[in-house]
């Protein structure tokens, strides 16, 4: 969403039009549950990473991400 500049109020909605099957289940129920009108993007991605992603992968993802190399260099070692 950053990458296309969608505004921070708009985030929300665009992510949801892409959902289907069961993420559209799990988000008509948190529709129900709470006001759209007050899910920030934030909430949205941590009840979104909760549901579909859990601690143990997150934290697989991360570790490989940080043992990417390139050139000889781990991820962590870049700077811009």
């Amino acid at each position: 969403m950053i990458q296309i500049k969608i505004p921070h109020d708009l985030r929300v909605d665009c992510a949801t039009q892409l959902l289907s099957d069961d993420a559209m289940t799990w988000w008509e129920t948190v529709q129900l549950r709470r006001a759209i009108e007050t899910l920030s993007w934030d909430d949205f991605k941590i009840k979104f990473e909760n549901q579909y992603y859990s601690k143990y992968h997150r934290k697989m993802k991360e570790q490989e991400f940080l043992a990417l190399r390139q050139e000889g260099m781990q991820v962590f070692e870049y700077e811009r």
